[in-house]
């Protein structure tokens, strides 16, 4: 980016690379079901809750009833394994064709907004990128992996073990070293850098809140539909974006 620049055909307003950077999570929508807005998805996963509680309820009451008439016969042990496992299919199937379901109205607009808001975080790094230099570039934009342990703290209660925090210490170690033999190529090299940092935070957080409503405990994206909504919205906002004028 930074010898497209000084050769006079990039643009720091002109984020194009960010597009391909979009594309190739929105091919994961080729392997979407088509359903009418997650309402499929609704009746399945209902229908998933009523099978699971009634396999468990038979499964039960045959441990019970084995248990007490026939605790050593083979048959039926052999039945009530194989009833388990009838019932672990099923509920395997069910969970595929979740995972490949659209989500639901609110569920796709919190996954697009998160790729708007991770729009708005690229296009601080990227645009530090051509103001600093891609040497400290490289360098703060590693702080990534220091935020999301930081945001995953706070927003998810998430609890990092002594050697997960040793690796974070690490790398702010390896940075802060790294930052103070840096060549300085680029123009404004104090505002660059500050746009990287705080674009970096940004990012960051995205991965905080992508994980958030991918594991909640009540209504969930799935992986899949989270990247190929996210991409998709990307790539057709990045899409526009070239297409105004400036």
């Amino acid at each position: 980016m930074v010898y497209a620049k000084q050769a006079g055909l990039a643009n720091p307003k002109c984020q194009l690379y960010m597009l391909f950077y979009y594309i190739g999570p929105a091919l994961v929508a080729l392997q979407m079901k088509c359903s009418c807005n997650g309402r499929v998805s609704s009746r399945e996963k209902q229908i998933k809750k009523l099978s699971t509680r009634c396999d468990q309820n038979t499964n039960e009451n045959n441990l019970n009833y084995g248990s007490v008439s026939s605790s050593n016969s083979p048959s039926h042990s052999h039945q009530t394994s194989s009833q388990i496992d009838s019932s672990n299919s099923h509920n395997q199937t069910i969970k595929d064709s979740d995972d490949r379901a659209w989500p639901t109205k609110p569920l796709f607009i919190k996954a697009s907004l998160i790729a708007l808001f991770d729009i708005f975080a690229q296009s601080m790094v990227y645009t530090g990128n051509n103001l600093a230099g891609p040497t400290i570039f490289a360098i703060i934009y590693s702080s990534v992996t220091i935020w999301t342990a930081l945001y995953s703290k706070v927003l998810l209660n998430r609890i990092l073990n002594k050697l997960q925090w040793m690796g974070v210490i690490l790398v702010v170690i390896g940075s802060s070293l790294t930052a103070s033999d840096t060549k300085k190529v680029g123009d404004r090299v104090f505002f660059g850098a500050m746009l990287i940092l705080v674009g970096s935070s940004f990012h960051g957080l995205t991965y905080v809140l992508s994980e958030r409503i991918m594991t909640a405990a009540h209504e969930r994206i799935s992986i899949r539909a989270n990247c190929a909504v996210q991409g998709m919205v990307a790539t057709i906002v990045l899409l526009i974006w070239q297409e105004s004028p400036r």
